[in-house]
């Protein structure tokens, strides 16, 4: 399945994946999003998801067990925002993150802060990973 999200360039479009596999394996293409929330067990497990000029507080969080398990979750700042601090990406539930993959891509003119990336449950982040592309800074990790 393939969904299509646009929001407001400030505050953005709200993505809820609340169910038990609500957007498990889903392919997710958004623009202007706020805030992604992968709540339920195995809510967006491999999914891939591709945000572009998030909202200037964007917040990804992933809280149901095996929420985010295998997910591709790619971040792209193009060169033609003016995004230059994103807030947050966190993980909560048991093995949330598990052979995740996070990319943060800042195609833009100016330096990207991103505030935190944290993992709150000692098991949320088995075998994360991170890239991180162009000028970005992570505060909190």
């Amino acid at each position: 399945s393939f969904a299509g999200i646009g929001g407001a360039m400030n505050n953005g479009a709200h993505i809820k994946c609340g169910g038990l596999e609500a957007c498990k394996a889903s392919k997710i293409y958004g623009k202007y999003v706020g805030q992604m929330d992968c709540a339920g067990d195995m809510g967006c497990a491999g999914s891939n998801v591709y945000l572009e000029d998030p909202g200037t507080d964007f917040q990804f969080k992933c809280t149901g067990m095996m929420g985010c398990m295998n997910m591709n979750l790619e971040v792209v700042i193009t060169a033609q925002s003016q995004v230059a601090e994103l807030d947050a990406i966190e993980f909560n539930g048991q093995q949330s993150a598990q052979g995740m993959t996070v990319t943060i891509r800042n195609e833009g003119l100016y330096p990207l802060m991103m505030r935190k990336i944290e993992c709150h449950n000692p098991t949320a982040c088995p075998n994360l990973r991170v890239n991180i592309i162009g000028n970005v800074f992570i505060e909190n990790c």
